[in-house]
């Protein structure tokens, strides 16, 4: 197991390679890939998908806008 700490303050994307080795040779070299996010700023943006109705001339339809509609924190949506 190989434990990563990123500095503090740093956000973004990181990466780092490594080699295993059988006591003999070395492997090819492996790359790992990091995402680092920032502490408290958790908060991601809610996804919207398009809607579609279909009515009559005259006639209203009531669209559930949200229905379809999630946030990956799992915070409550409202319209605007």
């Amino acid at each position: 197991n190989i434990t990563y700490t990123p500095r503090a303050g740093f956000t973004g994307s990181d990466s780092f390679t490594f080699r295993v080795n059988d006591g003999q040779v070395d492997s090819d070299a492996a790359a790992v890939k990091i995402t680092v996010e920032g502490q408290g700023s958790g908060n991601r943006a809610p996804q919207a998908t398009n809607d579609a109705a279909t009515t009559s001339a005259g006639q209203a339809v009531t669209i559930s806008v949200l229905a379809n509609d999630s946030d990956p924190d799992g915070d409550a949506l409202t319209v605007t």
